[in-house]
């Protein structure tokens, strides 16, 4: 990391520090690792993530924050955001026909910490129905 300055869109300046891996510089790339070791050769899950994020397209000039996902490919490890987005599109449709959403009147949903289970059920809302007490018993 870095001292930098980052220009946001609105005109505004931060200073801030900046990840040596960066876009400029191919995010650090190691070809012998990408041979050897991982698919992307990039060193780190929060440089990888990074790199993803960072080179997707948005679906137009207007709309900069959404990105066309159409031709993705999920895998078993995406899971939890397939399960993100479904929950998502819950929520919208639970709001486009006008009823409030449970988890906007609730504060007690946020108080939930992570659960690592080992488990069957291939549900989301399912899981977290099943393991919700040992999620609130874990914030003691």
């Amino acid at each position: 990391m870095k001292r930098g300055t980052v220009r946001l869109e609105v005109g505004h300046r931060i200073d801030t520090y900046l990840p040596d891996a960066n876009n400029e510089n191919d995010y650090l790339v190691d070809r012998e690792a990408q041979k050897t070791v991982n698919f992307m050769g990039i060193w780190g899950v929060n440089e990888q993530d990074r790199s993803l994020q960072e080179s997707l397209r948005a679906t137009s000039a207007r709309d900069r924050g959404i990105v066309d996902r159409s031709r993705e490919h999920l895998v078993a490890a995406d899971l939890a955001i397939v399960a993100a987005r479904r929950r998502l599109l819950r929520m919208i449709k639970t709001m486009q026909q006008g009823e409030p959403l449970k988890e906007v009147s609730r504060a007690d949903l946020y108080a939930i910490r992570a659960v690592s289970r080992i488990c069957d059920i291939a549900d989301f809302d399912e899981f977290i129905e099943a393991y919700r007490r040992d999620a609130l018993a874990s914030q003691a």
